[in-house]
């Protein structure tokens, strides 16, 4: 019987392969995601997670808020 992988190691497994996040809801864990980016990684924020865009400049975007 295969277990189910915690949500925060999914999480890391899509932030390896992903090009573009899109965050559609707040979590904890998403706090610290700037630090996690691939200089090539964007990020589209549903929520608002951060007012200042978590200092990822030209690669964040806020959407439907």
């Amino acid at each position: 019987h295969r277990h189910a992988d915690p949500p925060h190691h999914q999480h890391l497994e899509v932030l390896g392969h992903a090009e573009v996040l899109v965050v559609g809801r707040i979590d904890p864990e998403f706090v610290n995601l700037p630090g996690r980016l691939r200089p090539d990684q964007l990020v589209v924020d549903q929520v608002r997670l951060w007012d200042d865009g978590g200092g990822l400049g030209e690669r964040y975007r806020g959407l439907c808020w």
